[in-house]
């Protein structure tokens, strides 16, 4: 990890997948493989079957970072006819397709709808207010009024074994069957004993001095982007209070946006997410060479 999170660090994209924890959590979901050169961090993933509508060629490049972007993606070209690949770029950001495009001529482009990333104004899950966020507003008075005692407060070094042992909880309760949902719990430990690595900050709720839920997100520039939200469904309101409490652990610091990821498909997590009324999306796509 500190051999490539500088490349990482100094993406300038905001979309969730140039960031450390993105890049390091999926690493065995995707089977990625990495290499440097003249400075410049080249990755590579390979698609579960079930996500290659049967594609017999599973590999996807990410975009190159740091050095030459011109020369790097000419590289990366040069490497697919070599490994007889199909050359094509992935979850690549709205901004940069014109750029593929002045370098390669004509290509085919594709959208991610899956992998957009939810955005939203700051100042709005903070307050929670507005007529469109009555229901997440009624949601979090419902929590406070049930729950009186419930505390929310920044992770602290000795929060982490308390943290290990609800995730066990929560990762063994029979609610994970997505194969993603699988991948991401078998390191979440690594991410909550590392967190330093990951440039993470969190937050976790507790009830009767319990913990119930927890964020993780980090910071770049005015940009938060929220990772990971988990809660006890048994506490009917702990998400909203966990999207709104973890956006007050930043109050004072700039921050004007917010990005919570992606819902990779998942029905109830689109729902959840337009639910919250995100101000933009931030596009992706497939890029294939001919």
């Amino acid at each position: 990890m500190p051999l490539l999170t500088p490349y990482i660090d100094a993406a300038p994209y905001k979309t969730c997948d140039f960031t450390r924890t993105v890049f390091f959590l999926w690493r065995d979901f995707y089977r990625m493989d990495f290499a440097i050169e003249d400075g410049t961090l080249y990755s590579r993933l390979y698609a579960p079957e079930w996500l290659t509508d049967g594609s017999s060629d599973p590999a996807y490049q990410n975009l190159p970072l740091g050095g030459d972007f011109k020369k790097a993606c000419l590289r990366i070209r040069e490497d697919c006819r070599a490994g007889e690949h199909v050359c094509r770029f992935c979850t690549v950001p709205e901004e940069v397709v014109p750029v593929l495009r002045e370098i390669f001529g004509e290509v085919k482009v594709e959208e991610q709808r899956d992998f957009f990333d939810y955005v939203y104004d700051y100042d709005a899950l903070v307050t929670v207010g507005g007529k469109k966020l009555a229901g997440q507003r009624n949601h979090i008075h419902q929590f406070e009024r049930s729950f009186p005692d419930a505390e929310y407060t920044r992770i602290a070094e000795n929060d982490v074994p308390a943290l290990l042992a609800f995730f066990d909880r929560y990762a063994h309760s029979g609610t994970l069957t997505d194969p993603s949902a699988i991948a991401e719990a078998a390191l979440m430990p690594e991410v909550l004993t590392h967190m330093d690595l990951y440039g993470l900050v969190g937050g976790v709720l507790r009830v009767g001095g319990e913990i119930v839920g927890f964020s993780l997100g980090d910071v770049r520039d005015d940009w938060l982007t929220v990772h990971v939200e988990k809660a006890d469904n048994a506490f009917r309101g702990a998400y909203p209070v966990l999207v709104r409490n973890f956006c007050r652990l930043f109050e004072g610091q700039g921050i004007r946006f917010v990005n919570r990821e992606d819902d990779m498909g998942d029905e109830g997590l689109r729902y959840s997410k337009t639910s919250w009324h995100p101000s933009q999306m931030l596009r992706k796509y497939i890029v294939t060479l001919p």
